[in-house]
């Protein structure tokens, strides 16, 4: 029942030795169809040519705007080097994390001794990468917004922390709602989806499951404000007015779809599941996330939630309980602020 026209329904288990190292669903596509995707043309080469030369851009931008803003002393690096820090703490402990799978990698090629020599220095450089990162993305958006620190206070008060809660639930609620009507179009169009696909959830075998959804949507309620505070300011600095953002949004839209798409009907297909995906990112932040940037850091930690379901609806106790610790903690970060921002509307003056 799980194959939709000339897609059929798979499940590929790994195997390292004598055990089963991973488990994987996926939609096995007609060789014929991937054949035809994988053949290159000039008009495919040309758009994908220019979203490379876009991102490359907007990277090169990005790293004059920081040394800029170095070179100009508008760097904190107090609060830089402490979230670095814990990023790396996290990285290294979601690493160790998933050592049950360490020998997943094995080339036989290599003695075991210097393979796990290279995994450890991997991991090393791993952690500092993501410290530079963490480093350099905090950093530049700090230094846009020099007024950070004030949004940050405000955003902590009572109020504005009760209606980022109430702005993320009905999100969350509209989010699902879309995302079932999505999914209903999709299998209805599937034919003419470009990029179809269906694949399990990782980490199911770490040795605590719950770890890596804590730790992303740790990360998340970082990236999140992040991101969207670069596209406020690229908004408002470059484009500046309403008109050429939309001439851009269809632009990005028009050449990503035509470097994914064959035919025509594909191409209609996903440009316009671009165009629905956009508009509703827009309605939702001017209805549920507007200014709050608790709301944005709330949005990303949300993303946890999607792991509860997850292991909450697979068969294994272990994995419903581990749905169980992951839902608590959850509750418990996100109780911790609101009474830390109790504390602090509590001693703030009238």
């Amino acid at each position: 029942p799980r194959n939709i026209d000339e897609l059929r329904y798979r499940v590929r288990v790994e195997i390292a030795g004598d055990q089963p190292a991973n488990i994987l669903r996926f939609l096995k596509l007609p060789e014929a169809w991937q054949r035809e995707r994988e053949e290159s043309t000039t008009l495919k080469t040309t758009l994908s040519g220019l979203l490379v030369a876009l991102i490359v851009a907007l990277v090169l931008h990005g790293f004059w705007l920081l040394i800029r803003h170095v070179r100009n002393e508008e760097m904190h690096w107090a609060p830089l080097v402490k979230f670095a820090a814990i990023g790396m703490v996290l990285f290294l402990l979601s690493y160790l994390n998933g050592l049950s799978t360490f020998e997943r990698t094995y080339n036989t090629q290599l003695t075991f001794a210097i393979f796990t020599i290279m995994q450890f220095f991997g991991a090393i450089a791993g952690s500092l990468g993501i410290g530079l990162l963490i480093i350099a993305a905090t950093g530049l958006a700090t230094s846009l917004y020099p007024d950070w620190v004030a949004r940050l206070r405000a955003a902590r008060r009572v109020p504005e922390f009760r209606d980022a809660l109430i702005g993320v639930g009905l999100l969350l609620v509209a989010s699902e709602t879309w995302s079932h009507l999505r999914g209903y179009i999709t299998a209805k169009l599937i034919t003419y989806d470009p990029s179809p696909g269906y694949s399990l959830p990782s980490g199911l075998d770490s040795y605590l499951p719950f770890w890596s959804a804590l730790t992303g949507g740790i990360g998340m309620a970082l990236a999140v404000p992040i991101m969207a505070g670069f596209v406020l300011y690229y908004g408002r600095a470059v484009l500046k007015k309403q008109r050429y953002w939309a001439l851009v949004g269809v632009g990005i839209g028009l050449i990503i779809s035509g470097s994914n798409a064959v035919h025509l009907h594909e191409f209609y297909f996903d440009f316009l599941s671009f165009i629905a995906g956009i508009s509703f990112v827009i309605v939702v932040v001017f209805a549920f996330l507007r200014n709050n940037l608790l709301a944005y850091a709330l949005l990303g930690f949300a993303s946890v939630r999607s792991t509860v379901e997850n292991l909450g609806q697979l068969s294994a106790p272990a994995y419903q309980i581990q749905a169980g610790v992951l839902l608590f903690l959850a509750l418990l970060l996100i109780f911790y602020l609101w009474w830390r921002t109790g504390n602090e509307h509590g001693s703030a003056p009238p």
